[in-house]
């Protein structure tokens, strides 16, 4: 991908991160009531655009950096979908990180 192709996506990506920003709800909500689930909606999009910015912003990908924000994306996710396993996701991807990964079935 070359400047002129990423540069439009990096300003629709800020955009969008923007009007995100300016329509986050200013009222805290009670856990789990229709507000804090609305708030973790808002927020997975803006981990996932954030992610996705600094994904293709660098020339290299720095792999811990971005193992560290998917797990933040799937540790909110699971707090909107719970039931999914998102949050053993998230553990799977910490452990991967700290090399104690194993390819054994259960783990």
């Amino acid at each position: 991908m070359n400047d002129d192709e990423r540069t439009p996506i990096l300003s629709a990506l800020a955009r969008t991160r923007e009007a995100l920003e300016a329509s986050w709800p200013q009222e805290r909500a009670p856990i789990y009531s229709q507000g804090w689930v609305d708030r973790r909606r808002l927020l997975v999009v803006d981990l996932a655009l954030e992610f996705s910015q600094q994904v293709l912003e660098g020339a290299a990908v720095d792999a811990r950096r971005m193992a560290e924000r998917i797990e933040a994306v799937l540790h909110v996710a699971h707090d909107v979908a719970p039931g999914y396993g998102l949050d053993r996701a998230a553990a799977c991807v910490l452990e991967g990180l700290s090399g104690e990964w194993s390819e054994e079935p259960g783990h």
